[in-house]
């Protein structure tokens, strides 16, 4: 990967260079510290700085937006809003029940807590999916999402959860899994399907009220962290 840094009165920033784009070079600004590149295989180094070069007042205007905006004050994990700290600490993250602690030497700390949040969500949620689902779909295909309008999502041969549903308690996380796994049966919300939810959670309506309620704040509380995974 193609990767170099510049400073200038808003601070470091690193550029980092995705050669998997088609036609066009694209910028997209993620944080005020980091800005990404995507460009087609043959556009040179050289070629690639000096693109930046010449947008440079413009991602200078972008990056000092994002300098303005108030910083995050929360996150949702485990189904706990927690409040979000940096101070001197051994270990660049840390999440309990009571609070979020980044380090205060991060360069990039918003970036880092979301790449260990998706980390999570890996670990917890995949296991906890593929415990749940029947001895006939044992080897179906589960994976993670970056969806903004769902939590899952079931196709006959696939499962996805959203990794932002790392938010929710397990409770919450076992309904949604469940849920779309008995879509698999019922491709559809008929009362076979509620019929089916119920017979493997019952008190599966309190979970579905409890991700109506605080759901749109999870999703909120990521997104204030100014990183999306698409």
């Amino acid at each position: 990967m193609i990767s170099w840094q510049f400073e200038d009165d808003l601070g470091v920033c690193q550029v980092r260079v995705s050669q998997r784009g088609k036609t066009q070079i694209k910028l997209r600004v993620r944080e005020r510290h980091l800005i990404e590149i995507s460009a087609p295989k043959q556009v040179s180094a050289q070629r690639l700085r000096a693109f930046v070069s010449e947008h440079q007042h413009w991602l200078y205007q972008q990056r000092l937006q994002l300098s303005l905006h108030a910083l995050p004050q929360q996150v949702w994990y485990l189904g706990q809003p927690l409040p979000i700290q940096m101070r001197p600490v051994n270990s660049n993250i840390i999440l309990n029940q009571h609070e979020c602690v980044l380090a205060d030497n991060l360069a990039q700390p918003y970036l880092s807590l979301l790449q260990h949040l998706q980390d999570a969500a890996a670990t917890i949620l995949l296991p906890r999916l593929r415990a749940l689902l029947p001895e006939q779909y044992a080897q179906l295909d589960v994976r993670l999402s970056a969806a903004h309008s769902y939590w899952g999502i079931c196709r006959p041969q696939q499962i996805k959860l959203n990794w932002r549903l790392i938010g929710a308690p397990v409770d919450v996380i076992d309904y949604v899994c469940v849920h779309e796994i008995c879509h698999l049966a019922h491709p559809n919300h008929s009362a076979a399907f509620w019929q089916a939810v119920a017979a493997r959670m019952p008190d599966y309506r309190e979970q579905r009220l409890w991700l109506k309620q605080h759901g749109t704040a999870i999703m909120q509380s990521y997104k204030s962290l100014n990183h999306r995974l698409e």
